[in-house]
């Protein structure tokens, strides 16, 4: 009984450390998140009451790929974001610190992004009144 136990930790634990695609973490809550460790993918969004949520990254945070919608934020302070960051519904991002490896920033429907610092490798789309 112990060894399929073993292995089912064994799994989750390749999951989380191995692959940035194998989990999204989505925060939509209304308040405001820190992250400094490993994570995948995320998504942001509005509380169901209609507070924006905020989540930040710090040093030591690692990020998949991050989607923000509605009115919610996504402030990268400094870490590394290994995919793209796709703002939509008039969301916002912020970027003054870290490393942006792969992937554009994209933006859609009227929402903001701000670059002030960091390492950024590619290009900006945007579409539709951003």
């Amino acid at each position: 009984m112990k060894r399929p136990q073993m292995y089912i930790v064994a799994v989750l634990g390749l999951c989380l450390v191995g692959s940035s695609a194998c989990a999204t973490i989505v925060y939509n809550d209304g308040g405001t998140h820190e992250i400094n460790t490993d994570v995948g993918r995320i998504r942001i969004y509005d509380s169901s009451g209609g507070a924006p949520t905020t989540v930040k990254m710090l040093a030591g945070g690692n990020v998949g790929e991050v989607d923000v919608f509605q009115n919610s934020r996504f402030i990268m302070l400094d870490g590394k974001l290994g995919g793209g960051l796709y703002l939509h519904d008039y969301s916002q991002g912020e970027v003054s610190g870290g490393i942006v490896n792969a992937d554009p920033f994209a933006l859609w429907d009227f929402s903001r992004l701000t670059i002030t610092g960091g390492s950024v490798s590619e290009g900006l789309f945007c579409n539709g009144n951003c």
